[in-house]
C-alpha cells in the first residue's frame, strides 16, 4: 500500500516537473522571439503607408541578401552535385596534363575557356569513375527550411504586394520600405531634366557593332593580345541598362527617424531623398569599361590628393601632424556625376593618357584615340529603362558600377 502511494506521488512529481519544464521552454521561446523581433526592427525602415506584421520584420531584419531554402526535389540535388563534381573532374584533368611547377602570372582579362581535356591516368579515372557511382547512389535528406511558416507566409505577402517596394539603403544595410507610388515619382522627377531625354528605342546593336569595329581594328594591328580580344569581343546578347533608386536615409535627421520608428510613417510627413543608380551589368559598353578602369586606375593613384576610401583616408589622416587652429573641410557634392561635362571628361582622359607608361601594365596598351573613342562610346551611349520607359543622357556621365546588380525584391524595368 505504502509502496503503492509512493509510486502514485512520483508520478505526480514527474508530471509537474515536465509542465514546469515545457513551460520554461514556451517563456524561453517567446522572450527570445521578442528580442529577436526588437533586434530586426532596428534594421528595418519602413517609409510606406503599409502597417508590417511582427513577422514580416523578422524577415526584413535578415537583410537583403538572405536566401530562403528552395523547394526542390532530391533528384535535382543530386544533379546539382554531380554537375559540380564533373567541373571538378575537368579541373583535375586538366591540372594533370597541363600543370607545371612554374608559376604563371594570370591575365587580369583572362576569360575561362571550358576546355575539355583527354582522360587521365587510371588512378585518376578511377578516382572519377567511382565519385560518381556514390554520387548517383547518394541518399539526400530534405533541407531543414530557414524561414518559419509564418516568415514564409510574410514572404509571399510581400511579393505580392505591388504597392511597396523594397530595397537596401545606400551606404547602409537597412531594408527600408517605401510606396512605389513614392518610388516611381522620385524616378521621374529625377529624369525630367535636361540632362536625360526620352527615346523610343534603344541603339543597343550599333553600339556593339561600333565597339566591335574598334577592337577587330585593333587585335589586326596587333595592338592588343588575344585575351583582350577574347574579352571585349565576349559580348552575347547585349541589352540596355535600366535604371533604380536606393534611399539615401543618412541624409534624414535622426529625430525623425526615431520618430518614424515609434509612431510610424505618415504620407507627406518628409520626402525621402534617393540616389539613382544605372545598371549596366549586360550593356554592349560593359567590357570596354572595365578595359578602360584598369588602364586608367593606376595612373589615378599617382595623384597627390586621390582617396581610394573611408578606410584610405583614416590611413593618410592618422599619419599626418595636424597644426594648431587646423580646420577640417568635408563637402558634399550634390548630383556631381549628372553635373560633370563629357567633353571636360574626355579632356581630362587625354590629358591622364598622356602620363601612361605601357611598361607598367600586364597586358598591351592601345594606342590613345583608340582609348577615347572608347571612352566617347561610353559617355555618350548611356541609354537605359525605368518604370517602362526607355531614356538616353545627354548630360553627364552615368552612377554606377557595372560589375554588381542591385539586391533588391523588385526590379522597375
Amino acid at each position: 500500500m505504502v509502496c503503492r502511494r509512493f509510486k502514485s506521488s512520483c508520478r505526480y512529481r514527474n508530471k509537474r516537473k515536465r509542465e514546469k519544464l515545457k513551460t520554461r521552454k514556451l517563456n524561453n521561446k517567446y522572450k527570445s522571439r521578442k528580442i529577436r523581433e526588437e533586434s530586426c526592427k532596428k534594421f528595418v525602415l519602413n517609409l510606406s503607408s503599409r502597417l508590417l506584421t511582427n513577422e514580416e520584420y523578422l524577415l526584413l531584419g535578415k537583410g537583403m541578401k538572405f536566401i530562403p531554402t528552395p523547394k526542390v526535389s532530391s533528384t535535382y540535388i543530386r544533379k546539382q552535385i554531380m554537375k559540380d563534381f564533373l567541373e571538378l573532374a575537368r579541373k583535375l584533368r586538366c591540372r594533370f596534363h597541363y600543370s607545371t611547377n612554374t608559376i604563371k602570372e594570370i591575365h587580369p582579362l583572362y576569360l575561362q575557356t571550358g576546355h575539355i581535356p583527354p582522360n587521365g591516368n587510371n588512378a585518376l579515372e578511377g578516382y572519377i569513375t567511382d565519385t560518381k557511382l556514390e554520387i548517383s547512389r547518394l541518399k539526400v535528406k530534405q533541407f531543414k527550411h530557414n524561414l518559419t511558416l509564418a516568415e514564409r507566409t510574410a514572404f509571399n505577402y510581400l511579393i505580392k504586394d505591388d504597392s511597396i517596394y523594397i530595397s537596401k539603403a545606400d551606404k547602409n544595410n537597412t531594408t527600408v520600405v517605401v510606396n512605389t507610388l513614392d518610388y516611381i515619382n522620385a524616378g521621374t522627377n529625377h529624369l525630367n531634366s535636361d540632362h536625360y531625354k526620352k527615346i523610343n528605342h534603344t541603339n543597343t546593336e550599333l553600339i556593339a557593332r561600333s565597339i566591335s569595329k574598334i577592337v577587330n581594328k585593333l587585335f589586326t594591328n596587333k595592338e592588343i593580345d588575344e585575351h583582350t580580344y577574347n574579352f571585349l569581343s565576349d559580348c552575347k546578347n547585349p541589352k540596355h541598362g535600366y535604371m533604380y533608386l536606393l534611399p539615401k536615409i543618412h541624409k534624414i535627421r535622426q529625430d525623425s527617424l526615431e520618430a518614424i520608428k515609434l509612431d510610424g510613417y505618415k504620407i507627406g510627413e518628409l520626402a525621402v531623398p534617393f540616389r539613382p543608380i544605372i545598371n549596366k551589368c549586360n550593356s554592349p559598353t560593359r567590357r570596354i569599361e572595365k578595359f578602360l578602369d584598369l588602364i586608367l586606375k593606376p595612373l589615378l593613384r599617382k595623384l597627390e590628393f586621390y582617396i581610394q576610401d573611408t578606410k584610405d583616408f583614416i590611413n593618410r589622416i592618422e599619419s599626418k601632424t595636424c597644426v594648431r587652429n587646423c580646420t577640417l573641410i568635408a563637402y558634399d557634392v550634390t548630383s556631381m556625376y549628372t553635373n560633370m561635362n563629357i567633353d571636360n571628361l574626355l579632356d581630362t582622359t587625354k590629358n591622364f593618357l598622356d602620363q601612361i607608361d605601357r611598361t607598367k601594365y600586364k597586358f598591351k596598351v592601345p594606342n590613345k584615340s583608340d582609348l577615347i573613342s572608347f571612352a566617347k562610346i561610353i559617355l555618350e551611349n548611356n541609354e537605359f529603362q525605368f518604370n517602362g520607359t526607355l531614356y538616353k543622357q545627354v548630360i553627364g556621365a552615368p552612377q554606377g558600377g557595372i560589375k554588381r546588380a542591385p539586391s533588391k525584391n523588385k526590379t522597375f524595368k
